[in-house]
């Protein structure tokens, strides 16, 4: 499950609608997401440049999103099972973005986004094993204007009274963070973010995944170099 809520601080009120008919949506990509887009467009369209940059880069996520790990409400040990196959979502999405969009980091050092191992979840989450909540605000009256990604994601730690193993885990926190990049689920079992089959996890993202997500990035990025070059 992903629930994205996004703030916008001492700025415009945020306008949510359709996009142009030119602007093409992939089954594979949030729909919220290019709702947001929509949105930073008009920003661009009325004339507030800067923050119309900053919320591209938003959409991007190009600051580097700090992780910590939570086990039984505390810092998880760190040679623990579960730290350790957070440890391999963040390096694997690292991979596939190419750049250093996660790094694990201890709670003292307040990370932007935690992952903590739960007994339950929340009554109705479609996403059975997992749970991801995302904020991203805009502080639009600051100066320079910036943003600010904030979350939390939840992995069941046992599923029908059984525990999960870390490979299991593993899926999850991928699964979970590829919500927060902007994929959707999918209902065939297909790729990462497909159900997951306990005991036979997939750890990769498939073609169609993998083209939807860079397509949608190389599009916020055009947008965003078009209002950096001619202020539009």
């Amino acid at each position: 499950m992903y629930d994205v809520f996004v703030s916008f601080v001492a700025a415009a009120i945020l306008i949510l609608g359709g996009i142009s008919g030119s602007e093409p949506r992939s089954p594979l990509i949030r729909d919220d997401l290019y709702d947001e887009m929509a949105s930073v467009l008009r920003f661009a369209e009325n004339g507030q440049r800067d923050l119309a940059i900053v919320g591209f880069r938003s959409l991007l996520i190009d600051n580097t999103v700090s992780v910590g790990v939570v086990e039984n409400g505390r810092n998880s040990a760190p040679e623990s099972d579960f730290r350790m196959s957070v440890l391999g979502a963040v390096m694997q999405w690292n991979d596939w973005l190419g750049y250093t969009g996660f790094e694990l980091v201890r709670l003292a050092d307040k990370p932007t986004l935690l992952v903590e191992l739960v007994a339950h979840l929340p009554e109705g989450s479609p996403d059975v094993l997992g749970r991801v909540m995302v904020k991203r605000k805009l502080f639009a009256e600051e100066s320079p204007i910036r943003y600010e990604i904030s979350g939390k994601i939840s992995v069941l730690s046992h599923y029908n009274g059984k525990p999960l193993k870390p490979n299991e885990f593993t899926q999850i926190a991928l699964h979970e963070m590829g919500h927060m990049l902007g994929l959707a689920d999918r209902k065939e079992r297909a790729g990462l973010m497909g159900p997951l089959v306990l005991g036979r996890p997939r750890l990769i993202l498939d073609k169609a995944e993998l083209d939807a997500i860079n397509g949608f990035r190389r599009r916020v990025a055009g947008h965003l170099k078009t209002v950096r070059e001619q202020g539009l």
